[in-house]
């Protein structure tokens, strides 16, 4: 729905309650309303989306979206997006996260972008370290199954060994993935996306694997809140793991466009380097080979996005993650009904 549309439905239902004048009003009389104004505006084919979001955020039903990709590939600013038109309040990042671990932990090694520009560490290196980010993550995914508040979960993540997903890496999402990313242009756009998450099981949902890992080397208070994930990890939910990725010129206007923007740190780190195209090649080198990997090894949604289609692009998020709630929420209600008939079943006879 386009916002001057949400405006003028928003106002055509406080006009509706005012001159009905309705000083007070009922939960069911305001969904008339709203139905009213969705029909009037020619959007009553969103009445039922409204209808089991509405159960959704009512029932407090734990929803976690996760967006992971490469540095530099707006994925924070997707996140963003994507909260406001979900109706989030709550965001966590990887980058606070590293940042909260290391002012608590003097021993945990968390590496960073520039850890890899620099040689620090290589790409297997960072892979292997960078899971540690989940560590810190626990508490506030914990929070998600005990509290039902829907988490926006934004960085470079690697699914693999935390979430089982039906979208598994395979070396054919990969080479798509790839004239994606190479701008091939015989690449068929409209079906694109379905060609990169094939799932004959349309309902099958992720879900959070065995994490016994993650105990490893932890703390006596971070053990007991894994302990605490571990507990509640399998409370029905819905999550959503997203893995954005970008094309090569995009990705590269993006970093050079940053660049510019932090000259204190390009001066830090790359004092050597006099040519700037030189720079951002060597930069965008090394975080296109992070983005295949994370295609490579990571189960999850791969949604492609460009600058050039970026609202069409997160209009199209926006639906993936409507769908997987209304397949994942809505069969969890088939489940309750079906629970509630059989108990009925049972005490009839």
């Amino acid at each position: 729905m386009e916002t001057s549309d949400a405006g003028a439905i928003a106002k055509a239902i406080k006009k509706s309650i005012v001159n009905d004048e309705k000083l007070t009003i009922t939960n069911k009389e305001l969904e008339n309303y709203i139905h009213k104004s969705l029909e009037q505006h020619d959007y009553g084919h969103l009445i039922p989306i409204y209808e089991y979001m509405d159960k959704f955020f009512k029932r407090r039903f734990p929803m976690i979206m996760f967006l992971s990709g490469t540095y530099s590939c707006i994925k924070t600013t997707l996140s963003i997006i994507m909260a406001d038109r979900l109706n989030i309040a709550n965001m966590i990042s990887t980058d606070l996260i590293k940042v909260m671990m290391e002012n608590l932990r003097a021993g945990i090694r968390l590496p960073s972008r520039e850890d890899l520009l620099t040689s620090t560490v290589n790409i297997d290196e960072f892979m292997a370290l960078n899971q540690n980010c989940w560590k810190g993550a626990v508490m506030d995914v914990s929070k998600v199954f005990k509290e039902g508040k829907p988490l926006v979960f934004e960085g470079v993540l690697n699914f693999k060994d935390i979430i089982d997903s039906p979208y598994q890496p395979t070396a054919e999402r990969w080479e798509l993935a790839k004239k994606f990313i190479e701008g091939d242009s015989s690449i068929n756009m409209i079906t694109l996306f379905d060609q990169l998450n094939p799932n004959p099981n349309k309902e099958a949902a992720a879900k959070f694997t065995n994490i016994s890992w993650l105990k490893k080397d932890a703390t006596g208070s971070e053990l007991n809140i894994i302990a605490e994930f571990e507990a509640a990890k399998d409370i029905p939910a819905v999550i959503v793991p997203i893995i954005v990725i970008i094309n090569k010129n995009d990705h590269f206007h993006i970093i050079k466009e940053k660049l510019l923007k932090e000259c204190v740190w390009y001066h830090k780190y790359f004092q050597s380097i006099s040519c700037l195209n030189i720079l951002i090649g060597n930069i965008h080198s090394i975080f296109q080979n992070l983005q295949e990997r994370l295609i490579r090894e990571s189960p999850g949604i791969l949604v492609p996005v460009s600058l050039s289609t970026f609202d069409r692009d997160c209009v199209n998020m926006q639906s993936i993650v409507l769908k997987q709630i209304e397949y994942q929420f809505c069969s969890y209600l088939e489940s309750l009904e079906k629970e509630k008939k059989a108990e009925q079943m049972t005490k009839a006879k």
